[in-house]
C-alpha cells in the first residue's frame, strides 16, 4: 500500500463489513451448491461481533475492492 493512501488513512480502524457463509457435507467436505452449481451462501440475520477477524491486521495486509465494470 503506498504511503499517500496509508497516512490519508490513519485515523481510520480496519472492520468488517460484509460476511457470509456456507455449509460443508460432514463427510466430504464438499459445499452445499445451488441449482446451478454454484456454492450457497447464507448471512445471519443478527448482529454477530466479528472484531475478532481484524485482530493483528494492518493497512498493509489490506487490498483495496476494485469494482468490475
Amino acid at each position: 500500500m503506498n504511503k499517500d493512501y496509508k497516512a490519508q488513512h490513519e485515523l481510520h480502524t480496519i472492520a468488517v463489513w460484509n460476511l457470509t457463509f456456507y455449509l460443508i457435507d460432514n463427510e466430504t467436505d464438499d459445499p452445499l451448491l445451488n441449482d446451478d452449481g454454484s456454492v450457497k451462501e447464507f448471512h445471519a440475520d443478527d448482529y454477530i461481533d466479528c472484531d475478532f477477524i481484524t485482530n493483528g491486521l494492518d493497512l498493509d495486509d489490506l487490498t483495496e475492492v476494485k469494482e468490475i465494470n
